[in-house]
């Protein structure tokens, strides 16, 4: 899962992403580690692997939740970042790919 947004004036981006989690989905954060900064075109992004409790609610921040397969062909809209970014966590649990500036595996 990928919630995502700004990170307040003054905010951490550790605090930012436990705010946004809860914010976005509902969900607790029971443990949280930095893994990376995927540097975009526009933003960096700060990336969190995080434990959490609760379930995730539909509500405000969100109209829905799926999983998304990143090798399945499908209709889901994914922006160029989360693609790079998930290229990127495929790269660093297979040392063999090594991305590239823009995320993409070379």
């Amino acid at each position: 899962m990928l919630p995502g947004g700004g990170i307040e004036k003054g905010e951490t981006p550790i605090a930012a992403a436990v705010r946004e989690l809860r914010e976005e989905t509902g969900l607790e954060t029971r443990s949280i580690r930095y893994m990376f900064t995927y540097e975009g075109k526009y933003n960096d992004h700060h990336l969190f692997e995080a434990e959490t409790d609760g379930e995730v609610i539909v509500g405000q921040e969100i109209e829905s939740f799926t999983w998304w397969d990143k090798d399945k062909e499908d209709s889901t809209p994914v922006y160029r970042h989360v693609r790079g970014i998930a290229e990127r966590l495929e790269a660093n649990s297979n040392p063999k790919k090594t991305p590239n500036a823009d995320g993409r595996s070379q």
